[in-house]
């Protein structure tokens, strides 16, 4: 099963033992139905489109990517350090 994902550390990442906290427990709940998962790291604006295109068969851990983000300038940021900026800009830091 691919599965398309970004960095978002500590929770997800290739550099982390079982790809992080969430994707260890995403392979697991699919190891106990026989699936074996093969994440594919992106940045969060492809693994989004490579999910819509069907591409690959999930995406994992989208829940802090929309599609407004998609369609915005963040670059190479991870959806925290986007998060960050957002708060610098708006004074709430």
């Amino acid at each position: 099963m691919k599965v398309a994902t970004g960095e978002y550390p500590p929770w997800s990442s290739k550099d982390f033992k079982h790809g992080g906290f969430v994707h260890h427990i995403i392979s697991e709940a699919f190891k106990r139905k026989g699936y074996k998962v093969v994440f594919i790291y992106h940045k969060w604006a492809r693994s989004y489109k490579e999910g819509l295109l069907g591409n690959v068969d999930a995406t994992a851990y989208m829940k802090y990517y929309n599609l407004e983000r998609l369609h915005t300038a963040n670059e190479n940021m991870s959806p925290v350090n986007f998060e960050q900026s957002q708060r610098k800009v708006s004074g709430l830091v």
